[in-house]
């Protein structure tokens, strides 16, 4: 089996270490995240721009203008595989290893 977005060979579970697969898990705990805020009338925004005076980044996955006590918050999504050289050898033995490196 071949990823349709970076064709690195994966898994029967379409499982591997390339970027296309990180993406598209990525951009789908992002778009469960932004329904299940757009259905509790959180008004999120998707990729919001100008979070940063001076910027073209788009530092927040999901923008929700009154999160607590009516402050804004920016969420991050992030997405990495335990499948990578660098965390494949301890992965397997140590549950958690690919977040510990994820957090890093």
């Amino acid at each position: 089996y071949s990823c349709p977005e970076c064709h690195c060979t994966a898994d029967i579970f379409g499982d591997h270490q390339g970027n296309g697969d990180r993406i598209m898990r990525h951009n789908a705990i992002r778009d469960v995240i932004f329904c299940a805020a757009q259905s509790t009338a959180l008004a999120p925004s998707i990729e919001f721009p100008n979070l940063i005076s001076d910027s073209l980044s788009r530092p927040a996955d999901i923008y929700l203008p009154t999160w607590s006590r009516g402050h804004p918050a920016a969420l991050d999504v992030h997405v990495i595989s335990p499948l990578q050289q660098q965390t494949l050898g301890e992965a397997a033995f140590s549950p958690g290893h690919a977040l510990q490196v994820g957090v890093q």
